[in-house]
């Protein structure tokens, strides 16, 4: 090849270098002008939310659309909305309403009877119209007491050391709640393990074990050589 065409060969290449720095600075400057622009409408969305704050407190709907809006753009709603911004009662009736869905949701799930340390675990990993909560064992108390005007359907039990939520109107005696302490513990409880802990009669463990069964706290396995009676709320934490 003559010297010519090196040279020319040698332009080229500068040339796409050129092109190609060209470019990338291109889209920096794009990406900077995109940045900017979220910015700004990020701002004007809090500048609209401060203004606003107490017509969108009232009107779920507004809350709604505000929240979708933020979505759509890529901005966090959390950011535009806080905790903070409700009163004490308008909080306590979110977080109480909040509860009484969930228990209802995981009933057929559950039995009927969810821990406390999950309902606050479901409350505070989840956005509902654009609001999230912070929470602990007195709110739960606080929200479910506020829910007695409504009638006694939902109710704080405590079983070995856990406190649960119950939903179902059955009481249960001494018996059935060391029945689910221990399978809470570990999971499941037999016939003969209840008879070598408790040291009851074959007619008592059964018994007991039956009317758990019949409203869905304890499910049936068969595989094993005796049966198991597994605790609901421990089958699915694995899922």
């Amino acid at each position: 090849m003559s010297r010519k065409g090196l040279a020319s060969f040698d332009r080229n290449a500068d040339q796409q270098t050129k092109f190609q720095d060209l470019g990338q600075a291109m889209l920096r400057q794009r990406e900077e002008q995109l940045r900017t622009q979220l910015q700004v409408f990020q701002n004007a969305l809090v500048n609209f939310k401060q203004e606003h704050k107490k017509e969108m407190m009232k009107n779920p709907h507004l809350r709604a659309q505000f929240s979708q809006i933020c979505e759509s753009f890529g901005v966090d709603p959390l950011y535009m909305t806080a905790e903070d911004d409700l009163d004490p009662e308008e909080r306590n009736n979110r977080l109480a309403i909040r509860i009484y869905e969930i228990c209802q949701a995981t009933r057929d799930l559950y039995g009927g009877i969810i821990s406390v340390d999950e309902v606050i675990q479901l409350v505070t990993s989840t956005i509902q119209d654009g609001w999230q909560f912070k929470m602990n064992h007195h709110d739960v108390h606080v929200a479910v007491e506020s829910l007695k005007v409504l009638g006694n359907e939902l109710e704080l039990v405590k079983i070995g050391s856990k406190m649960y939520i119950k939903s179902v109107l059955q009481e249960f005696n001494a018996d059935q709640s060391q029945i689910l302490t221990a399978a809470d513990n570990i999971g499941y409880v037999t016939v003969s393990i209840l008879r070598d802990n408790f040291h009851w009669k074959t007619a008592r463990c059964k018994s007991n074990l039956d009317d758990l069964l019949s409203i869905g706290l304890l499910w049936i396995d068969d595989q094993a050589d005796e049966r198991c009676y597994w605790s609901t709320t421990w089958i699915n934490k694995s899922h």
